[in-house]
This record gives C-alpha cells, sequence and structure tokens, in this order.
C-alpha cells in the first residue's frame, strides 16, 4: 500500500460512515464532509458542545485524530503543563459517539495497517529479508521471566 491508497481508504472510511443523502438531495448530494458538518451543526442545536479530554499516546494517531477534528471544524488544544499526549476540544457527546469515535476507530486501524506494511517493507530491505514475528519457544517459559 501506497500513500496515495493510503489517503483513499481514508476518504472512502468517512464516505461509508458519513449520514446518508436524503432522497430530495440526491441530485446535489453534498460531500461526506459537508453531511458530517451538517449533521454537526444539527446535533448541537439539541446537544451542546462540552469539553472532552482524551490521551492519545502514538504521536501518529494523535495527529490523525488532530486532523480529523480540524476538518470537522473543531479546535483542539491543550493547556499549560498537560502533556503532549493530551488532547483537548469542545464537542457534543452525541457527534462524538455518532460521527467521530466510529469514523476515528476505523481510519486509526488503516493508517496502523499502512504503518505495518511500510516498516516491514522498509525494514525487509534496510534490515534483513525476513521481518516476521519472533517463533515459539519449544520449552516451557525459564522462571526468571514469568510472573508472579
Amino acid at each position: 500500500m501506497n500513500e496515495q491508497d493510503l489517503v483513499s481508504k481514508l476518504l472512502a472510511v468517512e464516505a461509508r460512515l458519513a449520514p446518508p443523502v436524503i432522497d430530495d438531495e440526491a441530485e446535489a448530494a453534498p460531500d461526506p464532509r459537508t453531511r458530517i458538518l451538517q449533521r454537526r451543526e444539527a446535533i448541537e442545536r439539541t446537544d451542546p458542545p462540552i469539553e472532552h479530554h482524551f490521551q492519545i499516546k502514538e504521536p501518529h494517531q494523535r495527529r490523525v485524530f488532530t486532523a480529523l477534528l480540524r476538518r470537522y471544524g473543531l479546535v483542539p488544544y491543550r493547556y499549560p503543563r498537560q502533556s503532549e499526549r493530551d488532547v483537548m476540544v469542545q464537542l457534543s457527546m452525541a457527534f462524538e459517539s455518532q460521527l467521530l469515535a466510529p469514523i476515528h476507530a476505523e481510519m486509526k486501524a488503516e493508517v496502523a495497517a499502512f504503518f505495518v506494511a511500510s516498516m516491514e517493507r522498509v525494514a525487509g530491505q534496510a534490515l534483513y529479508w525476513d521481518t516476521s514475528d519472533a517463533g515459539q519457544a519449544t520449552d516451557d517459559v525459564p522462571r526468571s521471566y514469568r510472573r508472579g
């Protein structure tokens, strides 16, 4: 998978999980991002935004999340002395659970698959051709490695 494949997959996730087009809008159907923005605005009329705190350990996943927030008109921030893992944002609970969380989960999986494939390719070319995981030992685990 190359970068353009990843971009296509991320856009396909958004298109699949965006709110459906209403039949009367079928001719001038807005793009998935616009439909999500419209749904966000509709949700916020009945469910006002509140401050949410997310902790995302992996830098690349945090970048995906903050880019997604910005794509949907939200502003990620952090307070002084908060860790770089912390992401704060004002959003409604319903928008987060109905749209943001499912879209982010699937995009996160696509990005992780891209990273694994890229690292296997790079490690195979630069380090050693066999990039498979460690094999299973036939002996029992030595006492020094056992937990408890």
